[in-house]
């Protein structure tokens, strides 16, 4: 669910978080793809779904992103004084400010990524309104929350950010055990989870797709057949911290999560050796594979990695940003959704299919690889 307020050329966009979690966002076009230096780009249809989303709605490239201008850094927040907080967590002022702290050291930590934030050790009275140029977190009464319990309000004018506010329900742990003993350890976790995503808004990150899950589910079990995990893989990647439905929990930012905010800070020397790679995913019979997933792995350091993952759109096309230079291994795999996003049901089509091929990424360029033909026929084991 969005909620748009325009006005003297300040757009302010509102991103949601329900208690039954993310909801899905409006279906994205691509305004244009664009390169990290060089474009080199032939035949790539319109609106692949992206690795990565940014502000405002419809980029499908970091290029025409907004986002701080690097002399807004380091961005201060300051937290609301409203005692608020939710009932039987033990959650006090100084617990509070240790979890905000510790979401926003997330982003802080991304090597790749050069941003800097700051916690004012002074609190501000609840009420401040968008746009006052004071950036915000804390708990906060509204009669409107209903069943979303967390809200990112980014206010940007032109391609620049301005004004960052993040607010909670108190009554986010609503439904929560009272009388459990995890509960306050369970409550701060689950906190600091939605801190770091919705600090990643405010950095300028939108929600992405959910990394999808593996057909089946049960592909670290002893006895999954060979052939449906790239060699040497061992087990599946978690969703994005940004992602639609990510499950909270979370250990830590995902490839996806960290190249997006890179894309938008890049940290220096991190675009020189950075390339993008797209292309299209076609059945055995040579027709468009719609909303299959695919996902970057990386076996450089010995063992198998994860990198940044994107579905196809409806014509089969992919697009992936910020992948570093050299070989790459891109494995295109079928999906089971639990999403309720109308086309993506169109996975379930092809729900045997898969590849996983090499390829070569170049800094600088965004190259267009030869459509890749996926398998058929492999059955899931009973």
């Amino acid at each position: 669910m969005l909620l748009w307020f325009v006005g003297k050329g300040t757009v302010t966009i509102r991103e949601l978080t329900s208690s039954r979690g993310w909801r899905a966002t409006p279906g994205r076009t691509a305004a244009r793809l664009a390169a990290l230096g060089v474009l080199a780009v032939v035949g790539l249809a319109p609106n692949p779904l992206p690795a990565y989303d940014f502000y405002p709605p419809g980029v499908v490239s970091s290029a025409g992103a907004v986002r701080w201008e690097a002399g807004a850094f380091p961005l201060r927040f300051r937290i609301l004084d409203t005692g608020a907080f939710p009932e039987y967590t033990g959650l006090n002022a100084e617990i509070w400010r240790g979890i905000v702290l510790r979401g926003i050291s997330a982003w802080v930590e991304v090597e790749t990524a050069d941003i800097s934030i700051m916690l004012d050790a002074g609190t501000l009275a609840a009420g401040g309104a968008a746009d006052d140029g004071i950036n915000t977190i804390g708990f906060e009464a509204r009669e409107e929350w209903g069943n979303d319990r967390a809200s990112a309000v980014v206010t940007w004018r032109g391609r620049r950010i301005t004004e960052c506010d993040v607010l909670f329900d108190p009554a986010i742990l609503a439904g929560w055990p009272e009388d459990d003993p995890q509960v306050v350890a369970w409550a701060a976790h689950f906190l600091e989870d939605v801190v770091v995503h919705e600090i990643g808004h405010c950095l300028g990150l939108r929600h992405v797709p959910a990394n999808p899950v593996w057909l089946g589910q049960g592909a670290n079990a002893p006895g999954w057949p060979p052939g449906f995990l790239p060699e040497p893989l061992a087990g599946l990647s978690p969703d994005p911290q940004m992602s639609t439905a990510a499950s909270y929990g979370v250990p830590r930012l995902t490839p996806d999560d960290r190249i997006g905010v890179s894309l938008l800070y890049p940290a220096p020397g991190f675009l020189e050796g950075r390339g993008s790679i797209g292309g299209r995913l076609v059945t055995p019979e040579g027709e468009p594979a719609a909303f299959l997933y695919v996902q970057a792995v990386d076996y450089a350091s010995g063992s198998a990695v994860f990198g940044p993952g994107a579905f196809a759109d409806e014509q089969g096309q992919f697009l992936l940003e910020g992948l570093p230079a050299g070989p790459v291994h891109l494995w295109a795999r079928p999906t089971l959704l639990y999403m309720e996003r109308p086309g993506y049901q169109k996975a379930q089509v092809w729900e045997l299919l898969d590849e996983h091929r090499w390829f070569s990424v170049r800094p600088g360029l965004a190259a267009i690889v030869p459509d890749i033909t996926l398998r058929a026929g492999r059955s899931p084991p009973s």
